[in-house]
């Protein structure tokens, strides 16, 4: 079911929860995973908007949250992480029609791992990465290129 809640949708936007300075000190900044993103998606053939866009799009959008949320010892020698990619969309309640809120309808497989300081910001990337062509599959799947 979670799949066919991807079925016409039009246009991504990309939102990447914020990351801590001390966390962007060690190589993962959000700049760098909304690039990430961002290119996989459209390296996909799929459409992806700006926040100052998702007025103006033409059809439905819904918005991929991308979530790294980081642990890391006092001497920042490794690092504790999970990596979430969830999308959210607009959604009317069943019961009552007029209650319109937005909600989470498909996420990726969650991971949590540890990674040594040299290698923590790629490791954090590549599982971004994973869990976007988890996504990606989904979209595809439900929304095939003519």
């Amino acid at each position: 079911m979670e799949r066919a809640t991807l079925k016409g949708i039009g246009a991504i936007l990309v939102i990447i929860e914020e990351i801590e300075a001390d966390v962007e000190r060690a190589g993962l900044s959000n700049a760098t995973l909304q690039t990430d993103v961002e290119v996989r998606l459209r390296q996909s053939g799929i459409r992806v908007i700006s926040s100052s866009e998702r007025n103006t799009v033409q059809g439905s959008y819904a918005n991929l949250y991308v979530n790294v949320n980081v642990l890391h010892s006092s001497n920042c020698l490794s690092y504790v992480y999970s990596v979430r990619a969830e999308v959210t969309q607009p959604v009317l309640l069943e019961r009552d029609h007029k209650i319109f809120t937005i909600a989470s309808t498909w996420r990726a497989t969650g991971s949590i791992a540890t990674a040594g300081s040299a290698r923590f910001a790629t490791t954090a990337r590549e599982e971004v990465r994973d869990q976007i062509d988890q996504f990606i599959n989904a979209f595809l799947a439900m929304n095939p290129k003519r």
